[in-house]
């Protein structure tokens, strides 16, 4: 995946590094320090080892069923573009990967 293509506080690993993308040509270190330019079309990997940065998950959320809906129309809509702009499977997997690893880190995973 490129990391033009990474939406803003995704996760990710470039040149064995673990990053969270903080703007169009920044990421900072999981680890802590200072921001990195990363150029646009820099291969990025998003590998399942990698959890989506920690929130503040709403305490009752209160209708489960919407948050899971509104997230699967995010997500296909998503995958729509992806196929749209050619991208291959992997890149399809990499968010479909994602969007699960949120709803885990949600407490919403079936």
């Amino acid at each position: 995946m490129r990391f033009r293509d990474l939406p803003s506080g995704a996760p990710f690993r470039y040149q064995g590094e673990d990053y969270i993308k903080t703007g169009p040509l920044a990421a900072t270190p999981r680890s802590g320090g200072n921001e990195r330019l990363i150029a646009r079309s820099a291969v990025v990997d998003l590998p399942s080892a990698i959890t989506p940065p920690p929130t503040q998950v709403p305490i009752g959320i209160a209708d489960a069923a919407a948050v899971r809906a509104a997230l699967a129309a995010l997500h296909d809509a998503a995958q729509q573009q992806l196929l749209a702009a050619g991208s291959s499977a992997a890149d399809r997997q990499a968010l479909t990967a994602l969007r699960d690893q949120w709803l885990r880190q949600l407490g919403l995973a079936p």
